[in-house]
């Protein structure tokens, strides 16, 4: 089995930083020690079990944390959560589920990210032995491709609690004062962008990721009909993926605000809720940084839309951004598979669902009432993208930092020369990437 050292080498340098406990021997024979209190209620057969959740500030988190009184109250099981920062929850669990920490139990996982290095160092618990047969928690409800996220060998070893596409956000007012359609079309996109541009005024045609922007320029990608790659062979340099990486460039140079190069989900996010930009093109999991009444005075004079076409049609993301996973190592197993159960069924899904996290459930995107707390016309634009739409965001490899360390400054190169100049800077690019493939995943 395939370890992935210089991960881990690098995660031990946050150590100090970021742990928060040292690691305890694992159990002997890897089984649930947790022994079923049957003696209070046999309602609660692991009450007084406490388990320990490392997650991240992230919607879903944020949102099920102040129901978890509801979850101890039911079943006697004590969660105590940590949350983090996306990429220090990431590399505590590397430290933590690499020693073999048995006192980690439930961990929050990107599974295109470090999701697929725990999987294939054995460090996570497959899930689908715990629901197989379980009418309740109906594991058939889960969105096929958020499960296949965490499927390796037809094995599934984390259960989806959220997913993403990328859509169109675009302010309704300022298409009309112009007399612009909504855009259909990347090449329609990139005319509307260039004619809302207007720095005079403080407001850019167009936002989107510059950092941090490998899985948002995915869907132009993916609409100019290239890919990340073709198993283990980088495909970065096929003319479809060039010309993608080239108008991803053109269309924020020409049409994006000062400083895009280095601006984050979070910070174009703010900048269209603020009213400096006309348009965006994000995941609907943001909704609530962009759109929602309570982050911006605008959220009346919001529309949305489907992913525009490229050459390729429109294909959107449509990806497992988070799930949850339980340690190889922990001694609650069962326990563990509890919280799970219950953050991730019907009933508490519904009303994390209701607050604006898009979740892995069918049923919860189909419900009329569960979606009240979203706009009508973004819930359709949602929908609109599931048909069509790419179950990836990213390169699939057990050393995605080194690949998106490499894109990342490609796509910024891009929007500096404007898309101009760029066949050498590919070429480069795509090679360096395939060396990575060939070190790791083959």
């Amino acid at each position: 089995m395939r370890k992935v050292h210089l991960l881990i080498a690098i995660c031990m340098v946050f150590v100090m930083l970021v742990s928060c406990g040292q690691g305890t021997p694992p159990a002997q024979n890897g089984k649930d020690d947790t022994t079923p209190n049957n003696s209070v209620d046999a309602d609660k057969p692991y009450a007084g079990t406490t388990i320990r959740f490392l997650a991240s500030n992230h919607s879903w988190a944020d949102t099920v944390e102040p129901l978890l009184p509801e979850f101890e109250e039911k079943t006697g099981i004590k969660v105590n959560i940590e949350k983090f920062e996306l990429n220090q929850t990431a590399e505590k669990a590397t430290i933590e589920l690499s020693s073999k920490n048995d006192t980690l139990d439930v961990v929050y996982i990107r599974p295109m990210s470090e999701g697929r290095m725990f999987i294939e160092n054995g460090w996570l618990e497959p899930v689908d032995q715990y629901w197989e047969g379980d009418a309740e928690f109906d594991a058939d409800d889960l969105m096929e491709a958020a499960k296949d996220a965490f499927t390796v060998d037809d094995v599934i070893y984390g259960a989806p609690v959220t997913t993403e596409r990328q859509i169109l956000y675009y302010r309704k007012d300022l298409l009309e004062e112009k007399n612009i359609p909504v855009s259909t079309t990347l090449d329609e996109l990139y005319e509307a962008a260039v004619k809302l541009n207007n720095p005079e005024a403080g407001i850019a045609g167009i936002v989107s990721r510059g950092a941090a922007s490998v899985t948002c320029f995915a869907s132009y990608l993916f609409s100019f009909g290239g890919q990340y790659q073709d198993g283990t062979t980088s495909t970065l340099d096929t003319p479809e993926a060039a010309e993608a990486i080239k108008y991803y460039g053109k269309i924020l140079k020409d049409a994006g605000p000062d400083g895009i190069l280095n601006m984050t989900h979070a910070e174009v996010s703010a900048l269209f809720a603020q009213g400096q930009a006309a348009m965006i093109t994000e995941v609907d999991a943001l909704y609530q940084s962009i759109a929602d009444p309570a982050s911006t005075e605008l959220s009346d004079k919001i529309g949305y839309a489907r992913f525009p076409a490229g050459p390729a049609g429109s294909k959107p993301i449509n990806s497992c951004s988070f799930g949850l996973g339980i340690s190889a190592f922990s001694k609650n197993k069962d326990a563990a598979w509890e919280f799970i159960k219950w953050s991730v069924g019907k009933e508490i899904n519904a009303k994390i669902h209701a607050a604006g996290a898009p979740t892995a459930r069918e049923s919860a995107w189909a419900d009329e009432e569960i979606n009240t707390g979203l706009p009508a016309e973004m819930v359709e634009a949602v929908k609109d993208s599931f048909e069509g739409s790419v179950g990836v965001d990213r390169p699939l490899t057990l050393n995605y930092p080194m690949v998106r360390d490499v894109i990342i400054p490609l796509l910024g190169q891009s929007m500096m020369n404007g898309g101009e100049n760029m066949e050498e800077l590919i070429q480069n690019a795509n090679k360096e990437i395939q060396a990575v493939y060939d070190s790791y995943d083959k």
